[in-house]
């Protein structure tokens, strides 16, 4: 795994060092049939790895990578838990359920829904930031108080697309 996500491990390492775990994202193990007491990590592999690596840097074969990851445990500002909380799967079919319910899409409502641009921004511009479409957002809700309400939920119900009114709002000959 560190072979082919090695810059994605590096970051969430030096993430997890400096914020912790996520609370919100769990580790999904099955037991292993092979080693009574053992389990095999189903969801949650880079989080594992990136654990383990900070944990012991020896882990790592590359001597880059492995300097890296002392860096990072060098400069933690939480220190690396012991043990993890985890959620043990029945069967291997329950554990490849729950693992398209995360990763396989919207699935109709079901699994999990990927923010659109203008939930992204929202969430932004909650905190305080700037998002990508902060002009859009802007001009939407200047605007959306004064459409009648069938106008209103004819947008609604459409595929409306903030980055669409983005570029048309910022391209010159449309403005």
């Amino acid at each position: 795994m560190l072979e082919n996500l090695s810059d994605e491990i590096l970051n969430l390492a030096k993430n997890i060092a400096e914020q912790g775990l996520s609370p919100i994202e769990g580790v999904l193990v099955l037991p292993n049939p092979e080693a009574p007491g053992d389990y095999i990590v189903w969801e949650g592999n880079r989080r594992i790895t990136a654990l383990k690596l900070i944990d012991d840097p020896n882990r790592c074969t590359d001597p880059i990578l492995r300097r890296k990851f002392t860096e990072i445990r060098g400069k933690a500002k939480i220190s690396v838990p012991d043990e993890i909380e985890c959620t043990i799967a029945p069967s291997q079919e329950e554990a490849d359920r729950l693992i398209e319910l995360r990763h396989q899409g919207p699935q109709d409502g079901v699994g999990t829904l990927q923010w659109d641009g203008q939930q992204k921004t929202r969430h932004l511009e909650r905190l305080g930031k700037k998002g990508r479409y902060s002009f859009s957002h802007q001009v939407v809700d200047a605007f959306a108080d004064k459409l009648d309400q069938d106008l209103r939920e004819k947008v609604a119900n459409s595929n409306f697309s903030i980055s669409t009114l983005d570029r048309l709002l910022r391209n010159p000959d449309i403005r």
